[in-house]
């Protein structure tokens, strides 16, 4: 799809020196767009969306800074400056759906709204008219003129339906809430889909734990699976105080085994007298058309400044491979500079939860090289995504599984890195 539109656009540098000025047109394409003068011979320049840093709309100009430090604005596009605009965001956010991995599932079905953010603060974010998209796991919610973003459903502590005021109304882990209304004749088919998608998504879930879980106590399974659904991580102490058969189905199953290599015991014994309180684990489907299962555990520990996480052998019987990526140990500061760790220990863990779900289990993304990034399809995630941007900045480094036996003296340096 392409759309073009004659407008006049300038390029400036950082300390806003002009560096061009034309008259001309823009081409919008899928995966960014065309600036060009005018002339057959004018070929222009293409940037691409995965190269815009901010985005600044006004009223009849629209205007973006780059990494490279460039900045350009565009105006003069006449009467069809709006929709100039609505399309440039319809596109864009296109390409944000996939870059961003806010698509989570099978897409469902697609609803028109009104949509009102605000952060855990109580600070609006965004609000106006927007395309609801429903998949199996996520609501985009694409602006008409604003940036799209997604509400993945395995990170919504809590959502409610008013039938009085006809909206939906979701609280999210990390403190945000999104608001949901203006649906018209369609709010009956929206809440309809939207539990079924639900729905669907716990069964799915159930499907997968049962078998390895359950202990006669259907309750307790329950609340396990909703404290891990899509692969996050519970906490040892809350598991144990649920249900104790069910905790130490857990650890039976993925990780005291021959197979863990004695991983999870050196976590266990490092973490001491409070293990439960700083151990989490978590039972990960990489791919969700493969019933292949890979536990993993953390390990948190505000006194120690840290955070850190490791994959086990699968649960299908996989050999382990010590020399794979994810059987290393990651490792990353709770707090960079100030504050107390302990504040900021429940964020840690969400962040490393969002970042291994949302990229299906991915590691390089959190500490790989960016020139090496660059060349994958998480290229734009390591800039725009704030709790992988977060994570990369505070990654320390790793224990090779390898190495196990030299894993203790190798820990001493990566904790005398992680004190503030």
């Amino acid at each position: 799809m392409q759309v073009s539109y004659n407008l006049k656009y300038r390029k400036a540098n950082f300390h806003n020196k002009i560096l061009l000025q034309k008259e001309g047109e823009i081409i919008l394409q899928e995966d960014g767009f065309r600036l060009k003068g005018k002339g057959a011979t004018d070929q222009g320049e293409f940037i691409n969306f995965s190269d815009i840093k901010e985005l600044y709309l006004r009223t009849t100009s629209l205007a973006f800074t780059t990494f490279a430090k460039e900045k350009y604005t565009l105006c003069d596009a006449g009467s069809l400056f709006e929709d100039f605009v609505i399309d440039f965001f319809k596109i864009r956010n296109s390409f944000l759906s996939r870059a961003l991995f806010m698509r989570q599932g099978e897409f469902i079905a697609d609803y028109d709204g009104y949509f009102e953010r605000v952060n855990r603060f109580g600070k609006l974010i965004g609000k106006g008219r927007s395309s609801i998209k429903l998949h199996e796991d996520s609501l985009v919610i694409v602006p008409q003129k604003l940036n799209a973003f997604p509400v993945h459903f395995h990170f919504v502590s809590s959502h409610e339906f008013d039938e009085l005021d006809y909206n939906l109304k979701l609280v999210c882990d990390d403190g945000s809430t999104v608001h949901i209304s203006q649906l018209g004749d369609m709010y009956e088919n929206f809440e309809e889909d939207f539990n079924k998608a639900l729905g669907a998504m716990y069964e799915r879930i159930v499907h997968d734990l049962k078998d390895l879980l359950y202990s006669g106590n259907t309750e307790a399974l329950l609340k396990i699976i909703n404290l891990m659904k899509g692969g996050r991580a519970v906490q040892l102490k809350k598991a144990h105080k649920i249900d104790g058969e069910i905790y130490q189905k857990i650890l039976d199953t993925g990780f005291l085994n021959e197979a863990a290599n004695g991983r999870f015991d050196f976590l266990k014994n490092t973490a001491g007298a409070n293990f439960e309180e700083n151990l989490y684990v978590g039972i990960g489907k990489p791919d969700k058309n493969q019933e292949r299962f890979v536990p993993w555990v953390m390990w948190a520990d505000p006194m120690k400044n840290i955070v850190a996480f490791t994959f086990m052998p699968s649960l299908n019987g996989d050999t382990p491979d010590l020399n794979v990526p994810k059987a290393d140990m990651y490792f990353f500061k709770i707090i960079m500079e100030r504050g107390n760790p302990g504040d900021k220990v429940k964020d840690k863990v969400l962040e490393v939860e969002q970042a291994l779900l949302l990229l299906h289990f991915n590691t390089k993304p959190l500490y790989e090289d960016r020139r090496e990034i660059r060349k994958t399809e998480f290229k734009y995630a390591i800039r725009k995504l704030p709790f992988l941007r977060i994570l990369r900045k505070s990654f320390i480094g790793k224990l090779e599984a390898r190495k196990i036996e030299s894993w203790g003296k190798d820990l001493e340096k990566i904790l005398a890195a992680a004190k503030i």
